[in-house]
């Protein structure tokens, strides 16, 4: 099989999944009409929320549904293009696109990151997109690192450390330079 024909079926087969199941198609439906959080889909379609978060995830791989974060309230939303995606694939109308082109696509909404991917492949993308932000080589303290995270994700904190424990961000005491791009990881 050529690439064209496996990302073909690896889009097909995670819309699949994405669908393949009444509660699935439930979740969807709600959503179609008004994004929801968690609970409120739960409630709604008697289910367990562990459950309605497990499908959502689901639902996000295959593009489907987007996840935004205001504070501490999680909000879902379906997306429309999804389908349109597919169906641009089915008809071969759409030349595919890369790993980093699809995460940054999934992960960076309007210029800020929804969210830090769990599969540690996807991360190191999101990761060195980050790191982009900085000047390699220049000199920042802990609070101007802090504030340009801030620019573009809502747990600034987390995103320092994670880009530290990873080093695309090196520190000593309170000072945080970004190494030359050879020396990641």
């Amino acid at each position: 099989m050529n690439t064209q024909q496996d990302y073909k079926r690896e889009a097909l087969l995670d819309f699949f999944k994405a669908v393949g199941q009444p509660d699935r198609l439930r979740i969807l439906g709600k959503l179609a009409n008004k994004p929801a959080t968690v609970p409120e889909l739960a409630e709604a379609l008697s289910m367990k929320e562990t459950a309605v978060s497990r499908h959502l995830r689901a639902m996000q791989t295959a593009g489907l549904v987007a996840r935004h974060q205001v504070a501490f309230t999680e909000t879902f939303t379906f997306i429309q293009s999804g389908l349109d995606t597919l169906n641009e694939i089915v008809d071969g109308n759409m030349v595919p696109e890369s790993l980093e082109e699809r995460v940054l696509r999934e992960y960076i909404v309007n210029g800020r990151l929804r969210a830090i991917p769990l599969k540690a492949e996807e991360r190191m993308i999101i990761l060195r997109w980050m790191a982009n932000k900085f000047e390699p080589g220049h000199r920042y303290t802990e609070t101007e690192v802090t504030e340009l995270v801030q620019q573009y994700y809502d747990k600034p904190l987390t995103l320092r450390r994670i880009l530290a424990d990873n080093r695309f961000l090196i520190h000593t005491g309170r000072q945080y330079w970004r190494p030359l791009p050879e020396h990641y990881y």
